[in-house]
């Protein structure tokens, strides 16, 4: 509870959410057994052992109004702080098979006497349930690391923690105390969903590799930790149940292996796979490749006639520029002037489409044969047109028939 009289530690428990400090505690609890819970705060894992396994609980709760409420889930409720409370005037010895403390020991200033005073009233073949945080994770180093040591409402560093574990501390103190540590579980949270946010990634990657590598609980957040109490049993419990771990986790690396070899052929699988595509696409390849070079060789032809092309067009322009020059000598010389004045003329005397032009091309025609082919020519085609003429008046048919 806090200053203001508020219960700081309330909570719903989803049991089908398996990466939680209450679901690894409740798949060890034996249905129908006797059970002492150490700060169940308001029940709510008190009700869960009360109505789903059937378990005889007793309670200790130093908070008297979260106690009022767990106290509708259980046998019997007692509040008081229980590194202070004599055990002895409210227990039997013995008569517990499992004792929880889930979360509470680092709230405690000397957790190692609560472990001592305990341990006689646990069944000889009973067992402690404890959870704490990991001191070692992640957020916690990077933020040492950054100089950063910052408490918060709750979590790795609730700001009522007195004590901090790693793991390996903790277990010492379980032996020192007399007790033997059966199995340790862990709830994983990475360091970018804690409460701290951490950046993670925005590390060097050497720090990264760094921590991974010497702690291999960097992202434990809580330890679940099941012990018995050392007796002449205790070896051959010990042993059973590394045993059932071994098992286990033989069993874990033969589906592992089976798995591995299933992943092998399907390799196998996709490789024969990847070859044939392969020389499908070597295939294609080739044949890509001959069509190129015909290409290539279909280019070059198209460039020597691009260059032929482009050489007759440079000899074209270059006669066009000459006869250009040849046209403008002409065109600037008295012959062209005189012949283009008496163009002139006889359009003003003759004009197009006129009978007097028609005269005066067949006139311009006759001479023309005179000139080349002599009299008699000019007279025998004269005789020709006359006759294909429709009459002998001025009428003056296609100029083309008189050359025939």
């Amino acid at each position: 509870m806090d200053k203001k009289g508020e219960i700081v530690y309330d909570r719903e428990i989803d049991l089908t959410d398996t990466n939680t400090v209450y679901f690894k505690i409740y798949e060890e609890i034996i249905p129908e057994s006797k059970i002492l819970e150490i700060g169940p705060s308001t029940g709510y894992f008190t009700k869960i052992l009360k109505e789903k396994l059937n378990c005889e609980v007793h309670c200790i709760e130093i908070d008297e109004n979260a106690a009022k409420i767990a106290s509708k889930f259980c046998n019997k409720m007692i509040i008081s702080d229980v590194e202070s409370i004599d055990f002895t005037g409210h227990f039997e010895k013995k008569y517990f098979d499992t004792i929880i403390l889930a979360d509470v020991l680092e709230h405690l200033k000397q957790p190692e006497k609560v472990l001592e005073k305990i341990k006689e009233f646990l069944k000889d073949d009973g067992f402690l349930l404890i959870s704490i945080p990991n001191i070692t994770h992640a957020s916690i180093s990077l933020n040492l690391l950054d100089g950063k040591w910052e408490y918060k409402p709750i979590g790795l560093l609730d700001n009522t923690h007195l004590r901090f574990f790693t793991k390996e501390s903790f277990i010492k103190l379980l032996e020192d105390k007399g007790y033997c540590p059966l199995k340790v579980k862990r709830v994983i949270i990475n360091p970018w969903d804690t409460e701290f946010k951490t950046p993670y990634e925005q590390y060097p990657l050497e720090v990264r590799n760094y921590i991974e590598k010497r702690n291999i609980d960097y992202n434990t957040y809580q330890f679940v930790f099941k012990a018995i109490k050392f007796n002449e049993k205790t070896q051959i419990f010990k042993l059973q149940e590394e045993k059932k771990a071994l098992q286990n986790k033989l069993n874990e690396l033969f589906n592992e292996k089976n798995f591995i070899l299933q992943q092998i052929e399907e390799t196998k699988q996709e490789k024969i796979q990847l070859e044939e595509k392969l020389n499908l696409i070597c295939k294609e390849k080739n044949k890509l490749q001959e069509q190129i070079e015909i290409l290539k060789i279909d280019l070059n032809k198209l460039k020597e006639e691009k260059n032929n092309i482009i050489n007759e067009l440079t000899k074209t322009k270059e006669s066009l520029l000459e006869k250009e020059f040849i046209i403008t000598e002409i065109q600037s010389s008295l012959l062209w002037k005189v012949a283009t004045f008496y163009r002139n003329i006889i359009e003003k005397i003759f004009p197009e489409g006129t009978r007097r032009r028609k005269f005066y091309s067949l006139f311009n025609l006759g001479l023309k044969i005179l000139l080349k082919d002599g009299k008699k020519a000019l007279k025998e085609k004269a005789v020709k047109y006359i006759k294909k003429s429709k009459s002998y008046k001025l009428d003056i048919p296609d100029l083309p028939e008189f050359e025939k």
